[in-house]
């Protein structure tokens, strides 16, 4: 991660020969070496934390009403650092819950969680659980009862995991 890091700041803050590894439009054209929020996201993004532009303006600022507002290495670093192992942490956790490394996590997998938990849970609660972080299921009545990754993170991240 230390040298996703540091290759990822020396293309939102370095110089623009380093467009080989990343596209020109993250860097930061500021004379102050300072970020807008858009360029942030899109530095953000590169490292697999994706926040739209309103949630990267209140992480920083506490609001999303100003556009104007810019984002400094020191406010940046400490951010996206927290960012980055909460998303390893999550990861980790997901592969916790698909021993089988199926790539997804079914009802089996909670259930066998739960009962490794000795959480008494009826597979109607754990069923519950799954169509909450089932982001597929929400959106087109889809109930593969499947959670994908990026819905494991997603909550993950929403109970500070």
């Amino acid at each position: 991660m230390l040298k996703c890091l540091n290759s990822l700041l020396i293309c939102c803050y370095g110089p623009p020969q380093c467009t080989d590894s990343c596209p020109a439009s993250i860097h930061s054209t500021r004379a102050d070496g300072c970020l807008s929020i858009g360029r942030a996201r899109k530095c953000m993004k590169r490292l697999g934390i994706s926040l739209a532009a309103d949630d990267v303006s209140k992480a920083f600022f506490g609001t999303s009403d100003d556009d104007d507002q810019v984002i400094t290495l020191d406010m940046f670093l400490p951010f996206v650092a927290t960012k980055s192992l909460q998303k390893d942490k999550a990861e980790r956790a997901f592969q916790l819950f698909d021993r089988d490394g199926k790539g997804v996590v079914v009802l089996e997998d909670l259930e066998r969680v739960a009962k490794e938990l000795n959480e008494d849970l009826t597979q109607e609660e754990l069923r519950e659980m799954i169509q909450l972080v089932d982001r597929d299921s929400a959106k087109n009545d889809n109930d593969d009862g499947l959670v994908l990754p990026q819905d494991f993170i997603k909550i993950a991240h929403r109970v500070n995991l």
